[in-house]
């Protein structure tokens, strides 16, 4: 190694301190371009940049060249030990040229025999060490010493500016992580104010777990009603079907089973290593399972799995349980809501069931409306909901008979206009009966104005065309066809086509056009059956 001239450092010295100067290198750029620089300057193989961890008191390598990987990958000395660990403590550059003859030497590379290693120092105060290792004898007198202290103190600087920008980043980035996982959190806890049907929550919970924890795979396990002894899995992502769609999990079984039976949340850094683990996702190596619990009782687990051991860290797993907690009061208000709506539903049920029994005429009569309904609802393209509303208002539309007196209701002739005028307040007993039910609101309307009119002439508010609920008016068609095919005590059933041609004559009049359109085409795919019915209308009103 020959050392260069007072002319080549200086110019070595200044290029090398523009170069670290540049705005856009960052810290693995700048380590790149030290060991680099190292290599090209001292004309060697293997040389590594070691910072000082002042927490736990170690020196340990950053980046390194010309090391193996088992070497490099994790190499950490204590402050003291060995001759760079020496270096960092004493803050005094170290020549060694025979290892083998220094007690303070640590291996790093097979067949070393020279090390020569420098404070990094800024302020005086070491923040790491550059170190070379040679497998030839290297001089002192063939090795250019004052430049690679200079180089050093250069590097230090550049160091300490790139940690300090990187360090800033990686707040920042905390920062923003932060941010995000309390937004969650806060849109976990608006959901708690919004109850939510169960499927569509369980949806929502699992779209915002996966927001905040990028996992492999989430799912939510919630104990079977009539055996609380055994979980399956309600809703999931990111798992193969198969491994779900038969899933039982017993209370103690698995990680996610005691996670049930304990209601203790379990983070396993590496389900290999649990013999307890039952496979989820291909690969799995992660898991993090937390109790559903809400007033005191388990109803469930929230889990998640990753590819990579260690994936979710104790941060990532408190916030998790945090997010469960959340989760579970969400799922116990919707399991309460499905619980109350269907009892109140087959309340009404039982009420209509006993409205129709009264006159065999009505028996089956809300059912075919009901399908009808359906039917063109799809055909217009309804949605889930607007399909729901159909359900219930088609299946209680006539509920308000229930005020009607059996006399009026089952009179085989032609009603008086004071009796007309009883018959016609049934939609309003209806909507009193179901407006007091706030999950019922939208059914309630339809079934209020199902016999208003297209042209406004209709009971009881004369609503006109699309002041209407689309609801209502499908309603209005699907039971008029069902009065006009099916017999009734003071008229027989039309012929089918006699029907159809009285429902559309009233197109534009009575009837929505648009829903007489999908009726017809409804009724042009498959023959409806007609059946006794219950409506003591005349012409074509059910």
């Amino acid at each position: 190694m020959k050392k260069l001239s007072l002319d080549s450092k200086l110019a070595v010295v200044t290029e090398t301190a523009n170069a670290l100067m540049k705005e856009e290198l960052d810290l693995p750029g700048l380590l790149e371009l030290i060991l680099d620089r190292v290599r090209t300057l001292f004309d060697v193989e293997r040389c590594a940049v070691l910072l000082c961890e002042e927490r736990t008191g170690t020196l340990n390598m950053l980046k390194a060249v010309g090391y193996s990987d088992e070497v490099s990958r994790d190499f950490s000395l204590r402050i003291g030990e060995g001759i760079s660990g020496w270096v960092a403590s004493s803050g005094l550059p170290a020549f060694v040229e025979d290892v083998s003859a220094d007690a303070r030497y640590v291996p790093g590379v097979d067949g070393a025999v020279s090390e020569i290693a420098v404070p990094l120092k800024r302020n005086d105060t070491v923040v790491g060490v550059l170190d070379i290792e040679t497998k030839e004898k290297v001089s002192r007198e063939d090795f250019d010493m004052e430049l690679l202290t200079v180089f050093a103190s250069q590097c230090a600087n550049a160091l300490h500016n790139a940690s300090l920008i990187r360090s800033v980043h990686h707040k920042s980035e905390q920062l923003e992580a932060r941010v995000r996982e309390l937004q969650v959190l806060n849109h976990v806890g608006k959901l708690l104010g919004r109850i939510l049907p169960l499927k569509q929550l369980l949806s929502e919970i699992l779209r915002l777990a996966d927001e905040v924890f990028s996992f492999k795979a989430c799912a939510v396990l919630l104990a079977e009603p009539g055996d609380p002894s055994t979980m399956t899995v309600k809703a999931a992502v990111g798992y193969p079907e198969e491994a779900i769609s038969s899933l039982t999990i017993k209370r103690g079984e698995g990680v996610t089973g005691e996670v049930y039976r304990s209601g203790i949340p379990r983070l396993v850094e590496d389900v290999t290593l649990d013999s307890t683990y039952i496979p989820g996702i291909i690969g799995g190596r992660c898991e993090m399972a937390c109790p559903l619990v809400a007033r005191g009782k388990v109803l469930g687990v929230l889990d998640a799995e990753g590819e990579r051991p260690g994936c979710f860290d104790e941060q990532k797993f408190v916030l998790f349980s945090t997010f469960a907690s959340q989760a579970a009061v969400a799922i116990r208000n919707a399991q309460m809501l499905e619980r109350t709506q269907s009892t109140y539903y087959q309340t009404i049920s039982s009420l209509a069931n006993a409205l129709e029994a009264r006159d065999s005429y009505t028996r089956g009569h809300s059912e075919r409306v009901t399908a009808l309904a359906m039917r063109i609802g799809a055909s217009m393209g309804l949605g889930r909901r607007d399909m729901a509303i159909i359900r219930e208002s088609g299946l209680l539309h006539d509920i308000g008979k229930i005020g009607i007196p059996d006399g009026v209701l089952n009179k085989p002739s032609s009603l008086s206009s004071t009796e007309r005028e009883e018959i016609e307040h049934h939609p309003l007993f209806g909507n009193n009966i179901l407006g007091q039910l706030k999950f019922l609101n939208q059914a309630s309307k339809a079934i209020l104005h199902h016999h208003e009119r297209f042209d406004g002439q209709g009971y009881p508010a004369g609503l006109l065309g699309p002041e209407i609920p689309l609801v209502a008016r499908i309603i209005a068609v699907a039971d008029a066809w069902d009065a006009m095919t099916s017999d009734r005590p003071y008229r027989t059933a039309l012929e089918r086509q006699a029907a159809l041609d009285e429902i559309a004559q009233h197109s534009g009049a009575q009837f929505d056009p648009a829903v007489v359109e999908a009726f017809l085409g409804v009724v042009g795919e498959e023959s409806l059956p007609p059946g006794p019915d219950a409506d003591h209308d005349e012409g074509s009103e059910g």
